[in-house]
């Protein structure tokens, strides 16, 4: 694992007067990291990861790491809301308190399946 600064040039647009409404580059911090010990046939993971936050250490550089790895739980809870389990897009309410409410009863339920995912998997680590 390592980690640099990195400049990005701003885009080039075909409407200059945009364009010249935005930074000439912005600067991050670049954390790549590789697995050492994937399972048997398994392509090692390889990330590069951009970041708005200070990256200075290898303790830095690890916590950008986890919190991507965090992503991937998160993004699982989306699936379910969504396409994957309750598809709660297609639900037709148009108004918004009883949208809110479904939402929230959606996001529990998707959680709670997901920490039952992990239970029948052994990677549950909590109460």
């Amino acid at each position: 694992m390592h980690a640099r600064r990195v400049c990005i040039e701003r885009p080039k647009r075909s409407r200059a007067d945009r364009a010249a409404e935005l930074s000439a580059s912005v600067s991050l911090a670049l954390v790549e990291a590789r697995e050492i010990d994937p399972p048997p046939g398994e392509t090692p993971a390889h990330w590069r990861l951009l970041t708005t936050r200070t990256v200075e250490s290898l303790d830095d550089a690890r916590l950008i790491v986890s919190y991507y790895r965090r992503r991937w739980a998160i993004e699982q809870v989306f699936r379910l809301m969504k396409t994957r389990g309750f598809d709660i897009e297609a639900v037709p309410i148009r108004e918004n308190e009883p949208l809110k409410n479904l939402g929230c009863a959606t996001r529990i339920a998707a959680i709670q399946i997901q920490q039952m995912l992990h239970d029948r998997d052994g990677r549950r680590n909590g109460p």
